[in-house]
């Protein structure tokens, strides 16, 4: 037998080696996928809890702050801020946003929003006029 002509348990060796190696390596694509998806899961909790602390309140927050509510996209935070400032101009005294609920004035924000909003939501309710009912813009 000639030492450069691969025998049969060689390249059964090889394809051994090679089987092994290959699962390493995707085990360790694996595990990386998992430490970043861990770690975007783990800001995106960050964000939330600060949320959370400092409550955010339609009423006076700027766009910026309300993308941080859950199912509260940049388009829907512009829609809230310019709806603020559409009601505002017609009556300074009365809070446009008094309750959670409230915010189903606004299109594509529906009950199942306001729940999962709820949390993270302040008002300030100080000025004692009565709720106005909300509008669709």
């Amino acid at each position: 037998m000639r030492p450069d002509v691969p025998t049969e348990s060689s390249d059964l060796e090889r394809r051994l080696i090679e089987s092994v190696g290959f699962a390493v390596i995707a085990c360790l694509c694996v595990a990386a996928g998992l430490a970043v998806a861990a770690a975007v899961t783990g800001a995106a909790a960050d964000v939330a809890e600060s949320a959370v602390a400092e409550g955010i309140n339609p009423n006076e927050a700027p766009a910026a702050s309300l993308v941080r509510l859950p199912g509260v996209g940049p388009t829907r935070a512009q829609m809230i801020v310019a709806y603020r400032q559409g009601r505002a101009d017609s009556d300074a005294e009365t809070a446009v946003f008094r309750r959670p609920e409230d915010l189903t004035a606004i299109k594509g924000i529906g009950p199942v929003t306001v729940e999962e909003i709820r949390p993270w939501l302040q008002f300030d309710t100080s000025t004692g006029n009565p709720p106005r009912p909300p509008e669709r813009p």
